[in-house]
């Protein structure tokens, strides 16, 4: 019993910290929408935070409590990548017709490029260290030893459920995707949240 309250507790707590919209969640709804690289958006999404969520576990955070400028570093590679999304977001607010003319084409370069975003917002976002690394890893360490890695199992099932309900459910949308006012508005959105949270971490960053 004591097995299944831990990956319960798991479960909820990383639910509760990973259901806000941020970079992430918006950059795996818009690959929804287009129905391009679903898949592997949601998958790699899953195994990014899955492997953040060992490094807190395994002790990164307090490896990163005692040495400051690592975090500073990832802080403010995190706002220059951000900004720039934010950028190329606001680009499609004006010119819609591009993206949607990309989501119709399959190329290599178009694999690398969605590789690439997955990977910067994953690694380059700071909140995702203070959810995943710092706040989910610190009440890892304060669970029972024998207890811990269930807890943590249940962290990792929860970011593999929703990052596959949002890819997918995003999915359903995609009628949508033939209306160049979808592009306008997701792309107003998203270049909003980049904004927003580029701000947080340059201005008010804890």
């Amino acid at each position: 019993m004591g097995i299944v309250s831990e990956l319960l507790k798991g479960f909820g707590i990383r639910l509760a910290l990973i259901v806000a919209i941020g970079p992430q969640n918006m950059f795996v709804i818009s690959q929804g929408i287009k129905r391009r690289y679903v898949l592997m958006t949601a998958l790699v999404c899953a195994l990014i935070d899955s492997a953040l969520v060992a490094m807190g576990v395994f002790g990164l955070a307090e490896i990163l409590g005692y040495h400051p400028a690592w975090a500073l570093v990832i802080r403010w590679l995190g706002v220059g990548f951000l900004t720039l999304y934010a950028g190329y977001a606001f680009r499609g607010i004006f010119y819609p017709t591009l993206l949607k003319e990309e989501a119709v084409s399959s190329t290599k370069r178009e694999r690398f490029q969605v590789m690439t975003i997955l990977l910067g917002l994953g690694f380059l976002n700071p909140h995702a260290y203070m959810d995943a690394v710092f706040l989910v890893g610190n009440l890892a360490l304060h669970e029972p030893p024998n207890q811990r890695y269930f807890f943590a199992l249940g962290v990792i099932a929860a970011s593999f459920v929703w990052f596959f309900a949002l890819g997918y459910g995003a999915k359903l949308l995609s009628p949508f995707s033939k209306k160049l006012i979808t592009w306008r508005i997701l792309n107003a959105i998203t270049c909003a949240v980049m904004v927003a949270v580029a701000l947080s971490l340059a201005l008010n960053f804890h």
